[in-house]
């Protein structure tokens, strides 16, 4: 194995981890906000976080969003549709680009 190649894997488990932390149930932060109000029962620890993020800079776009997060484009997408089944975020058409949605 290349010392690339060994590189490249650690970036791989490394990232995974990431994504394995951002959904840890027995956060207590999480588990005192659940208490507090039932829109926040079941979401993740990266719905807050998208959620968080919105609240400071609403009327983003995915693409911006996962950036920012440094998360993939689907598995910001995955939790976007969660929370808007919830109606925690909505979408609306970009005016100067029909093909881009603004998430708010």
């Amino acid at each position: 194995m290349t010392l690339q190649t060994t590189k490249l894997i650690n970036q791989i488990i490394e990232a995974y981890s990431r994504l394995l932390m951002m959904d840890n149930q027995d956060d207590q932060e999480k588990t005192w906000l659940n208490q507090q109000t039932h829109f926040a029962v079941g979401l993740s620890t990266l719905q807050f976080q998208i959620l968080s993020f919105l609240k400071h800079q609403p009327h983003s776009n995915a693409k911006q969003i996962a950036q920012q997060l440094a998360i993939l484009p689907g598995t910001l997408s995955k939790s976007l549709h969660i929370l808007t089944k919830k109606a925690l975020t909505d979408f609306q058409v970009d005016q100067t680009d029909q093909r881009k949605n603004i998430i708010g």
